[in-house]
């Protein structure tokens, strides 16, 4: 199932061209207010992130995103592995043992 932007969804209620119950015009409308939330958010106020399990294959992406707009990234991961090596070489900072005191 492929999700409606705002526009695509508005049109297509005007056609009539999709029909839709009202459970999914309200989810509808919940995805569209988060989206027009996030929209309203600054990433210039934001100077660094931290990632628990950053070694995951989502996480790390995100992270790696965030090294490249020059961010402080740090973060967390159990195990040490290739994935996590790389980001440490990219600049980030991850730590393997669970201590909070590491970054408080």
């Amino acid at each position: 199932m492929r999700l409606l932007n705002s526009s695509e969804l508005k049109s297509s209620l005007q056609q009539e061209e999709v029909k839709i119950t009202a459970e999914e015009r309200k989810s509808a409308r919940k995805i569209y207010r988060k989206k027009r939330i996030y929209n309203t958010w600054n990433s210039k106020d934001i100077k660094s992130v931290y990632f628990v399990g950053a070694g995951g294959i989502g996480m790390s992406a995100i992270a790696r995103y965030f090294l490249h707009k020059g961010l402080i990234v740090a973060g967390y991961d159990k195990t040490p592995s290739e994935l996590t090596h790389t980001l440490e070489k990219e600049g980030m900072d991850i730590h393997y043992e669970e201590n909070v005191q590491l970054y408080s």
